[in-house]
Order: C-alpha cells, then sequence, then structure tokens
C-alpha cells in the first residue's frame, strides 16, 4: 500500500503526550506541541526512552561514548533531569523498566568483545541506585563474521519476572529470570542460523504449557518471525519482511535492507516492521501463529528507525528523513493520507500513558 504524505502535523490533543528521542547534532529530548518539536533537553545521540509505570519520570539513553543514562521529571512541559549515569560499554541502544517500576535494564550492544546488560534497582523516586549490576553475556557467534563475531544483545522486554532479550551476533533470543533483583540466565531459544534478531515483541502469553507467542524482526535476513518461546523446541514462522524483493536480496554492498523495529497492535491481531533499506513499514496479520503480509506503507521518508501504535494510528520515525510520521489505521491497516512533522533525526518515539 502506498500513501501519500501531506505537510501537516498531528492536532489532536494526544499530541501533548508524544515525546521524541532526537539523534545527530541536534539530539536531545523532544516534545509534541501542536505544530513544532521542542527540545526540552540537549542530549547527543539520544538512541532510545522508556516511561515509569507510575511515576511522571522518563528515560533515556544516550549513545554517544560510552553510552549514559539519563532521567527526567517531568513537570508541565518541563523536563528537569534527576540523573546522568555513566554506562561504559560501547552502543548503548535499549533501555526497559520492570512491571513495578523497581528494576532497570540498560542494553549495550558492544564491540568486538560482545555486549552487555546492566541493571539498576530504582529508588522510590525512579532514579537509579548505586553502580548497577553488569551482565555480561557468553556464548555462540553466528554465521555472519561482520556482525556476529560475538554476543549483541539489541533489546529487552519484561514479561512478568522474565527478561527476554534478542541476541543478534549469537541468533538467540536469550532469557533471564529476575531473582533477588538480580537477572538469572536460563536457556533460550534459538532462532533460524544468520536471522540476527533485533527486537521482539509479545503476543500472548499461554500459562497452560504452549509458551509465549512472540514475533521476531530478522536485521540481518529481513525477516519476520512468528513462535512460542518456552513451548520445547521452537518452530519458527518466517517471511519475508517487504514485498519489495529487490531491495530484501541486496547485499551489503548494494544498500539492502535491515529491519529494525516491530510493535503490535493492542489487539496483538498484526505486527508492523520498520523495514531500513526498503524504506517501508510492513503490516503482517498473525493467522495461525504465522504472519502474513496485508499492506506495506511507503511514504517518501527513509530509514524508519522506531514505531509507535495504538489502535486507530501509527508513529514512526523517519531518521534519514527527520521526519514522524502518523498514519491512521482502519482495523489494523494503514488507510487515507500520512501527515508528518519534523524533527532533527528521530530515533525513538514515547506516547506517554501519563499526564504531568
Amino acid at each position: 500500500m502506498h500513501e501519500t504524505t501531506e505537510a501537516a502535523s498531528p492536532t489532536d490533543s494526544r499530541s501533548a503526550a508524544i515525546l521524541v528521542a532526537g539523534r545527530g547534532s541536534e539530539g536531545g529530548l523532544y516534545r509534541v506541541a501542536g505544530s513544532e518539536a521542542l527540545r526540552m533537553d540537549a542530549v547527543a545521540d539520544l538512541a532510545a526512552l522508556c516511561e515509569h509505570p507510575r511515576l511522571p519520570v522518563v528515560f533515556g539513553l544516550s549513545a554517544a561514548g560510552g553510552g549514559t543514562l539519563l532521567v527526567w521529571g517531568l513537570e508541565g512541559d518541563a523536563a528537569r533531569r534527576l540523573a546522568a549515569v555513566a554506562i561504559g560499554y560501547e552502543e548503548a541502544c535499549h533501555l526497559a523498566i520492570s512491571p513495578d517500576g523497581t528494576l532497570l535494564v540498560v542494553v549495550a550492544y558492544g564491540g568486538a568483545d560482545g555486549g552487555v546488560l546492566r541493571l539498576w534497582a530504582l529508588d522510590p523516586n525512579g532514579v537509579p541506585i548505586g553502580d548497577g549490576e553488569v551482565v555480561k553475556l557468553q556464548g555462540a557467534s553466528g554465521v555472519d563474521a561482520e556482525r556476529q563475531d560475538a554476543p549483541h544483545p539489541h533489546q529487552a522486554v519484561f514479561l512478568g519476572d522474565t527478561v527476554l532479550v534478542p541476541d543478534l551476533g549469537a541468533d538467540l533470543v536469550r532469557l533471564f529470570d529476575v531473582e533477588n533483583g538480580s537477572l538469572v540466565e536460563r536457556p533460550g531459544v534459538a532462532v533460524p542460523a544468520g536471522t540476527g534478531p533485533r527486537h521482539l515483541v509479545v503476543l500472548g502469553e499461554d500459562r497452560s504449557g504452549g509458551g509465549v507467542l512472540v514475533a521476531v524482526s530478522g536485521e540481518l535476513s529481513s525477516t519476520v518471525l512468528v513462535g512460542r518461546l518456552g513451548a520445547g523446541v521452537t518452530t519458527w514462522k518466517t517471511t519475508p519482511s517487504s514485498a519489495n524483493s529487490e531491495a530484501v536480496s541486496r547485499g551489503e554492498a548494494g544498500g539492502g535492507n535491515y529491519p529494525s523495529d516491530i510493535a503490535a497492535s493492542p489487539d496483538r491481531t498484526h505486527v508492523y516492521v520498520a523495514n531500513r533499506g526498503a524504506d517501508t513499514v510492513a503490516v503482517f496479520e498473525i493467522a495461525g501463529d504465522a504472519p502474513v503480509l496485508r499492506a506495506e506503507l511507503t511514504t517518501g521518508a527513509a530509514w524508519p528507525q522506531h514505531l509507535s501504535v495504538t489502535s486507530d494510528r501509527m508513529l514512526v520515525a523517519w531518521w534519514h528523513s527527520s521526519l514522524v510520521s502518523v498514519t491512521n489505521l482502519v482495523a489494523g491497516v494503514p488507510e487515507g493520507a500520512t501527515r508528518s512533522f519534523a524533527v532533527p533525526e528521530p530515533g525513538w518515539l514515547l506516547e506517554r500513558s501519563h499526564r504531568s
């Protein structure tokens, strides 16, 4: 599905709740106000955001240098820094908070020695306590000599007292139990060789023993996978992440396509995959635990880095075009013209569930 782009911006009341992480020379924490994106705090290469489940507190992750964890208290239209903590590892890329708001995990993709997780306990104000716990990942590498030379985690997802971590370098979804405020790794679930799992989204949990249904974006294979974790040997249902076969088949020298974020509709019947290279967002219906392509959104913008999906609209951060687009969804599928607003090199979107 090809959608046209109008030079417009969100105008409904929800716009005030949209925060954006901007990267590059004008990097920082932005909030959308009417037709503008206003910088609340200047931060070099702000790469990711997450929100405290109860407090008016937002966490950010700068990828500059060895990485910095930032904590803001939101007061009206202002963001007041509560903390800035050095990460100390290469390519900090993601962070997640536990459902009860007591633990925060930061993910660093890492260099040749591999990536790490860093876990902090949070005080009652949402501020990290002490130096945190470093969890160094061990284990196999993958078949891609350049990208899979060592473990390279790319995301952490809390599911109750379990943390799911896609490891692009090891072709593995790692599983950790939260025990006494620490992360204890248990056997993970392998994906097909050369997949390079980047992000995942939980689609459903079967407590009767059928496992947790997840969808995964395969950055290195340009695929989307659906499978069940914790149900014995996982059989993955896999399909190309884009109908643009030319972009999917190109090697790195020819540009290639590298899926980044993956998101789900609130009812978990559709998933959305950001295709960097093909420059589309593919929409898949989950039918019988398998992904079926239903639509593919193009706007003329480049490098979709992150997605935010509600029941009736989808926001896309187009990093290389310095745009965030807004598209209406009807029964999970894009419909109508796409609107957009400017943000310098957007890398992450956060639609806040709280109001300060």
